[in-house]
């Protein structure tokens, strides 16, 4: 995932990449990637929303680390309920 930064200074997180690797090879190197047919670029990725959004606030977070001031922290989880631990 790509990040943006716009002449005013804003960041703007890219759209999530899955590269999907096929026609018999294990996994993503020169010869798939430069061999027509061997590879699948999934633009946004195949994500959950949650996962993308999730993403996205990393991307910008890891930006930030470089030395540009990090955007406010976010903090994304699925929706899951618990079970309570008990006798079975």
């Amino acid at each position: 995932m790509a990040v943006l930064e716009h002449p005013d200074g804003s960041l703007q997180a890219g759209p999530s990449l899955e590269i999907r690797v096929e026609g018999g090879h294990d996994f993503f190197d020169y010869d798939a990637k430069y061999t027509a047919g061997e590879v699948v670029f999934d633009i946004p990725a195949r994500l959950d929303p949650w996962v993308t959004a999730l993403l996205h606030c990393r991307a910008l977070q890891a930006f930030g680390r470089a030395g540009v001031p990090r955007p406010a922290a976010c903090r994304l989880l699925p929706a899951r309920r618990r079970r309570r631990a008990g006798p079975q």
